[in-house]
């Protein structure tokens, strides 16, 4: 994989960006996990990302959230950002693993791609969300993406609670 500046992760996770596949009408049932995807551009350049969404379905508060860059220049996808729930172990800014400990976000670090690890290999928790349909609000206004009101109606208002400081 190549390497890549923090500067370049950031502005691809905020940089503008519109919707050309958009997900399903329903997530869909694949191996005990709700599944659903789709794709997108940056409004301005020609990069392409693909988002997924999966929700277990024994642990519905244990989801992941996810922007994934497909770079031009390299064969090897790049995930920018997660955000999850309350699930098990991984390694990060929290201490100990402990199962179903909190809400976090994983980014793409500059450190973690140089080393060979996992792009978005460290965490930390947050209390920007704290269900599903919030980490999506969450995720939908990080990543800058337009015209989502049309597949998720229920993250319309979120942000705007955020940005009035009352939602966080």
């Amino acid at each position: 994989m190549k390497n890549y500046r923090q500067q370049q992760l950031e502005d691809l996770i905020s940089c503008a960006k519109v919707i050309t596949r958009p997900p399903g009408r329903q997530m869909s049932l694949d191996r005990g996990s709700w599944r659903n995807d789709m794709e997108l551009r940056a409004e301005h350049g020609d990069e392409r990302f693909e988002v997924f969404l999966r929700r277990a379905e024994a642990l519905p508060e244990n989801f992941s959230i996810g922007l994934v860059w497909c770079p031009r220049e390299d064969p090897e996808r790049v995930c920018l950002i997660r955000c999850n729930g309350p699930h098990g172990d991984f390694t990060g800014d929290i201490p100990a693993p402990v199962p179903h400990f909190s809400h976090h976000i994983h980014l793409a670090t500059e450190a973690a791609i140089a080393a060979g690890e996992k792009p978005e290999r460290s965490a930390s928790p947050t209390d920007r969300f704290g269900s599903f349909e919030e980490a999506i609000a969450f995720f939908i206004d990080r990543c800058n993406i337009a015209g989502y009101w049309k597949h998720f109606p229920q993250a319309r208002l979120l942000p705007l609670y955020d940005k009035l400081g009352d939602h966080k």
